[in-house]
């Protein structure tokens, strides 16, 4: 049998391509399964985890030993800068329940989980796994299969409310008010609660204090947005709903007085985050208030009305999403 002469040029365009298993910059974990690459902008947890869903992947998730030992070799350059690093665990949805945001089992941890309040992880100095708060903003590594390219995406933002409130109203006008398609047998993810008058789910996240511009990214997430409310009957529902999950709040944060809805100013018009109009309100005394600094709405649950007041967006509270059935 004749020997099979390839050439030069051919064997070194084999072995790059074969090398070349991740994008220039990211390393591959020791299986070569999966890309590892450090993203620069910083942002808040949930759209860190968008942004890596965006290019196919999501916030790595750090499974074994050689899976840290490859991020600290991608983040070895950042060391001098005290890298601080948004990776994908998190106990958004149960506290105390730690998961990872591509649904790999929490099973590897480098060290014992810190005490430290929050309720997602970041890697401190390349190493260090510590619990902060989900709206800090951080760079982040995404996680994604090597054989998927990487682009870096532009790091989507939600605009922050800027003018001050007005009594006027209004609908956004890069959204639609969301309708249910669902006429019969709705279902409701799990932990959500469904409103047969809206068709609509709704999930009360009593686990998070959040920032509104944050809450909002939040419940984008799930393809909803923070609560719109509608009627008297919709507000009604609300009120039963926070009041009950109050009533059964548990440490660390115990009892919440004051929640995220979707209403704003992000014009001088009120509007509501999901574009639905401003058809019917429920103001407390002396609301809305007029003050330039408050430009977002909370509601109550100090009160079995759940009137609504203004506050500066900056604070964090809990909130309400709001979602068509799946």
């Amino acid at each position: 049998m004749g020997t099979l002469l390839v050439p030069l040029e051919l064997l070194l365009l084999i072995a790059v391509s074969f090398a070349q298993i991740c994008p220039p910059g990211s390393v591959s974990s020791n299986d070569d399964s999966r890309c590892f690459t450090f993203m620069a902008p910083k942002t808040d947890f949930i759209t860190a985890d968008r942004t890596c869903r965006g290019i196919g992947g999501n916030l790595a998730s750090i499974l074994t030993d050689d899976d840290q030992k490859a991020i600290s070799e991608l983040l070895r350059g950042e060391r001098q800068r005290g890298a601080n690093v948004w990776i994908g665990g998190n106990d958004m949805f149960h506290y105390g329940n730690w998961s990872w945001t591509d649904g790999s089992p929490f099973k590897f941890l480098s060290q014992p989980m810190p005490p430290a309040a929050g309720n997602c992880l970041s890697l401190v100095a390349t190493t260090k796994w510590t619990k902060v708060e989900c709206c800090s903003e951080k760079s982040f590594v995404c996680a994604t299969e090597s054989s998927k390219p990487i682009t870096c995406p532009v790091v989507p933002q939600t605009p922050k409310p800027s003018a001050p409130p007005t009594s006027m109203t209004a609908t956004l006008p890069f959204s639609s008010c969301p309708k249910s398609n669902c006429i019969s047998d709705c279902k409701c993810p799990d932990g959500w609660s469904l409103f047969t008058e809206t068709n609509m789910c709704y999930l009360f996240s009593d686990l998070l204090y959040l920032d509104w511009s944050t809450s909002e990214k939040y419940c984008q997430h799930f393809t909803g947005h923070l609560v719109s409310i509608n009627s008297q009957s919709e507000q009604h529902f609300l009120n039963k709903l926070i009041n009950s999950a109050s009533n059964h709040s548990q440490p660390p944060y115990g009892s919440f007085k004051d929640i995220w809805i979707g209403l704003s100013n992000t014009s001088p018009m009120f509007a509501w985050s999901d574009g639905c109009p401003v058809d019917y309100s429920n103001w407390d005394v002396n609301e809305p208030s007029g003050d330039e600094k408050k430009h977002c709405v909370q509601m109550s649950s100090g009160n079995t009305a759940g009137t609504w007041s203004t506050v500066s967006c900056s604070g964090g509270r809990k909130f309400v999403c709001k979602a068509q059935p799946v």
